[in-house]
């Protein structure tokens, strides 16, 4: 079995992206980099998730989890375990524990998305992760399901309701204008997209006024995008 070299932080990362997709397959680029690409069952969200070689420095051209949060409980067990992969297997090992935990069939796992187009949106707006926080909180004190985007090239507000909307909150939020935008944005997307994302972490929204969402990880080293669209008021 071969030593792998790894930087938990992409383990614990995936692990909050389990609410999207539990199977994760690793694959590398051509220049030695991982990735990770995965949707929802009924392709509502997807995400694309590109960290440096040394963060998982594995010989196989793809690495997949079936169940990733089997294998998480499974690393979490250890403090930093020594790790080693084989074509079936992950072996992690800390003094005298060890651990084996077997590997899927790539080919078993659904394909995730290879390139989604996402080009020149309209606006960008920062969330901070006390932003997130506040937001979430809500999110769950109103049970709410979708949330409406609207606003202009100035303000762009975030309203969270349940499906009667009786409770509301909502927050607004500056905008950078991107292209000169001159008409209203309006639009309802799920609320579930920000319980999706990895928590306590700052992110930068991209907005096209047909209803499209780009939410990125703000992060040196790690890339994160998660995508998402409107759906039916």
């Amino acid at each position: 079995m071969a030593k792998v070299h790894y930087n938990a932080e992409l383990f614990d990362l995936l692990k909050d992206l389990t609410s999207i997709n539990t199977n994760v397959v690793f694959e590398k680029e051509d220049n030695g980099n991982i990735v990770v690409r995965r949707a929802d069952s009924e392709s509502t969200i997807a995400y694309q998730l590109k960290a440096p070689k040394d963060y998982f420095d594995f010989d196989e051209d793809q690495i997949a989890f079936y169940n990733y949060p089997e294998f998480y409980q499974y690393f979490k067990a250890f403090g930093q375990p020594e790790m080693s992969i084989d074509e079936k297997k992950v072996r992690l090992v800390e003094e005298n524990s060890k651990t084996e935990y077997l590997l899927s069939n790539p080919e078993s796992i659904p394909s995730g998305p290879k390139s989604i187009n996402f080009n020149n949106p309209d606006v960008r707006i920062n969330l901070s992760a006390a932003e997130l926080d506040d937001l979430l909180k809500m999110i769950g004190l109103i049970n709410s399901k979708k949330a409406q985007i609207f606003g202009n090239g100035e303000g762009i507000t975030i309203k969270v309701f349940n499906n009667l909307h009786d409770n509301t909150f909502e927050k607004t939020f500056k905008v950078e204008n991107l292209s000169n935008l001159t008409e209203d944005i309006d639009f309802v997307m799920f609320s579930d997209t920000f319980r999706n994302l990895p928590p306590k972490r700052d992110y930068v929204i991209e907005i096209k006024a047909q209803g499209f969402i780009k939410i990125s990880l703000v992060d040196e080293k790690v890339n994160l995008d998660i995508f998402t669209g409107r759906v039916k008021n």
